[in-house]
């Protein structure tokens, strides 16, 4: 048997996996469509989140240093309209990740997501 996964989902786990027990070190734009958050565990390893195929991102404000991570959601990226009507859906590959970085609210929508850890200091 063959079992289907919802892009949504696939990005919800991997952004929520990589953000468990962090905070916020830094986000720099790394080429025209890709975007590296930086983070750290409680532990002290570094984790480095890159969201790929970015079209938009915003922050209401500047994220504080150490700042607690928190996934709000991930969501598509479609009109309402195309919910309530699937025929008229265009595949589309792109999703909205909301994230709370302590007061700071982050808004990305990315077609892929991937993440890594790098080794605790010391």
């Amino acid at each position: 048997m063959r079992s289907v996964i919802d892009h949504k989902d696939r990005i919800r786990h991997i952004v929520k996996s990589a953000l468990d027990d962090t905070s916020f070190v830094s986000l720099e734009r790394e080429a025209a469509a890709s975007l590296v958050l930086k983070v750290r565990r409680s532990k002290g390893t570094g984790i480095g989140v890159r969201f790929l195929g970015v079209s938009e991102s915003s922050s209401d404000v500047a994220p504080e240093p150490e700042s607690r991570m928190v996934l709000r959601d991930v969501t598509g990226t479609g009109p309402l309209w195309t919910i309530l009507i699937p025929i008229l859906r265009k595949p589309s590959y792109s999703v909205r990740v909301r994230i709370e970085a302590g007061a700071a609210r982050l808004e990305i929508v990315c077609e892929d997501v991937e993440w890594w850890e790098e080794s605790a200091p010391g």
